[in-house]
């Protein structure tokens, strides 16, 4: 476990809506004879971000601390990870390269998929196995444009 004083020393950005509360479940409560309570970090404000905004808030201070111009990251066609790294990366005006691994049961025209669109991320849609071709690919390309790629 991390300790709180070493947490603290380690830069970040609040960019969540902090904190966020804690809702009595009264029923299960009652059922159980215990007080149980739910975190709603789905209130963090941003696109549902919860637990992947508070992480981002760590990784893009890092980014930017090392002056990073794109950030290059993987998940699935709708992974809720590469939506709110789309949405972090524009509100810090830096490109966003996501790389989405193909899933015949996943559709590429709703939900994250059009949120990453819609905060301006390059898609880079890519079958499991050339995942890490297209990683170096990418960070090949930005390096080469002076892009200071930061891969998540």
């Amino acid at each position: 476990m991390i300790s709180k004083y070493k947490l603290n020393n380690i830069s970040k950005i609040n960019f969540a809506l902090l904190p966020t509360p804690l809702e009595k479940l009264t029923r299960l409560s009652n059922k159980y004879k215990i007080k149980m309570f739910m975190k709603r970090d789905d209130l963090t404000g941003h696109c549902f971000g919860g637990n992947k905004e508070r992480k981002l808030e760590y990784i893009f201070a890092d980014a930017i601390s090392k002056k990073a111009k794109t950030i290059i990251t993987v998940g699935t066609l709708q992974s809720n990870h590469c939506r709110m790294t789309s949405v972090f990366a524009s509100k810090y005006n830096l490109k966003t390269e996501l790389i989405l691994i193909k899933n015949e049961q996943m559709s590429q025209t709703g939900g994250n998929y059009f949120l990453n669109k819609l905060s301006g991320a390059n898609i880079n849609i890519v079958n499991s196995d050339e995942v890490k071709d297209k990683i170096n690919e990418l960070i090949s390309l930005h390096q080469k444009e002076g892009n200071n790629p930061y891969f998540i």
